[in-house]
């Protein structure tokens, strides 16, 4: 039993070697930057926004009233509703298409054909 759970549990080596890696990768390279990275020195002048050259009007971050946040999450859900309300009418519409290729062919040919009714 022993052995048949070691055997399980070294299947999953290679994801733990990997999740490591992507654990210790991007630890490594912050920790790299903030050495050996050159440090920037406050400056107001530097620090401003840009507003090409002409002076700064108003605050930079205005606050807008949250009425504009709930307009905008009953958009997306909405839009997101009728996008799925869409897909789903073509793929009813659609669903021949998940039938192989090779089946569609037979399923095609085993119809009876007007010119075979007429024969018999």
């Amino acid at each position: 039993m022993v052995l048949a759970e070691a055997q399980s549990l070294s299947t999953y080596l290679p994801v733990l070697i990997q999740a490591l890696m992507g654990l210790a990768l991007p630890a490594g390279i912050l920790a790299a930057s903030h050495l050996f990275g050159q440090r920037a020195k406050g400056n107001y002048i530097k620090d401003k926004a840009y507003e090409c050259g002409l002076p700064m009007e108003g605050k930079p971050h205005p606050r807008f009233a949250v009425k504009f946040y709930v307009t905008a999450m009953l958009f997306i859900l909405f839009d997101i509703e009728v996008v799925f309300w869409c897909l789903g009418l073509w793929f009813i519409a659609n669903s021949w298409l998940l039938v192989s290729p090779s089946r569609r062919l037979r399923l095609s040919s085993s119809a009876p054909s007007s010119s075979a009714s007429l024969t018999k």
